[in-house]
């Protein structure tokens, strides 16, 4: 019997590589520090009515700040063309530059080098997703289905896949991701000629997405390039979650692609037989209660994650309160490092998990 497997995988794969880099606030500091304008430093100063944001507090109000302008927006639809041209143009600006700021935050994670952690680090990653793209391929070849959805905004999924050709392959381009060169579409998101690939679902968005002449797009990595190869800023990149988690939701609806991400990834725990959750800490509760209400019947939840201080029955209690409703089967799977969790039983029943 067919089956099909969901992974959501957060932050902590490269917190596993390097918890320091990885950490929020260093991101929050080295997107301050690639915000070259004065003009959306100031914007941001006078949001927080201080220096500079340090902690993620900050980033709940700077989000506040953005959704009262997304509000203010659709308010004004109504009123006179001139006037609304006008205040449509102050709200626009301020807009992209805090998109910008998101952007530059953003694209301190999705610009890390594999390469500048520790050799026993790095060979454990390799290893860790070598094993993943050939689990995700043999699931394939044995008519299951594989998504991925993942809450970071690195490249360490995105660029191992398009490197291993036919994992999560589309209709048009390296993967299921709703997106060709024409740009996102939903219907882009039905894999090519009945093969039963999974999806590839960037939840929290990603600083390769941009809006262009009402289409939605994204740069493409591609084989043979630098892997370091910059992503630079240009208007339109609003699509991007950093915000407070119950902020998230309401901003994901603010995007077209992220919002579709975010009902096909309902879709997804709906049907899903095996959910394999990699480090995810568990506080996007907009995320838990999908998964509480929407998961399959039948279906077992596996969290893998880094050994911690509580005893495994402690977390475990914690984890079921977030995401299993009576009944679900579940398994917590505490590792030295998530990298070191084992793709190699690929059963049907996935019991080896």
């Amino acid at each position: 019997m067919r089956k099909t497997i969901t992974f959501l995988i957060g932050n902590g794969l490269g917190k596993s590589l390097d918890a320091n880099y990885f950490d929020f606030k260093q991101g929050m500091e080295k997107g301050w520090d690639r915000t070259k304008s004065k003009k959306i430093k100031s914007l941001i100063k006078d949001s927080l009515g201080k220096a500079k944001p340090r902690k993620e507090k900050d980033l709940e109000i700077i989000q506040d700040c953005f959704l009262k302008l997304q509000s203010i927006e659709y308010q004004i639809k109504g009123l006179p063309n001139a006037l609304k041209k006008a205040l449509e143009l102050h709200i626009n600006k301020d807009k992209e530059r805090y998109f910008n700021y998101l952007f530059n935050v953003s694209s301190h994670f999705y610009h890390y080098q594999p390469t500048d952690a520790e050799p026993r680090v790095l060979a454990k990653f390799n290893t860790f997703m070598n094993n993943f793209c050939s689990y995700i391929r043999k699931k394939w070849i044995a008519g299951d289905t594989v998504h991925v959805a993942t809450l970071n905004y690195d490249g360490l999924l995105y660029k191992n896949f398009i490197k291993n050709e036919g994992i999560l392959n589309g209709l048009d381009g390296c993967l299921v991701d709703g997106i060709t060169d024409a740009g996102f579409k939903k219907e882009y998101l039905q894999p090519k000629y009945g093969k039963n690939f999974g999806w590839f679902l960037h939840l929290h968005g990603s600083p390769l997405f941009y809006s262009e002449y009402n289409s939605i797009k994204k740069n493409t990595y591609k084989q043979g390039t630098s892997s370091s190869e910059a992503v630079l800023y240009k208007p339109g990149r609003k699509h991007i979650i950093l915000c407070h988690p119950k902020q998230k939701y309401e901003s994901i609806q603010y995007s077209n692609i992220l919002s579709e991400y975010l009902e096909h990834f309902k879709v997804a725990i709906n049907h899903t037989d095996y959910l394999v959750i990699l480090g995810y800490g568990g506080e996007d509760t907009y995320i838990n209660e999908i998964i509480k209400s929407s998961l399959k019947k039948a279906g077992t939840i596996f969290v893998i994650e880094r050994s911690a201080e509580e005893s495994s029955e402690e977390r475990s209690i914690f984890w079921k309160a977030r995401l299993c409703p009576n009944g679900t089967k579940f398994k917590l799977i505490q590792k030295e490092t998530i990298l070191d969790f084992n793709f190699s039983c690929t059963t049907p029943d996935v019991t080896g998990l």
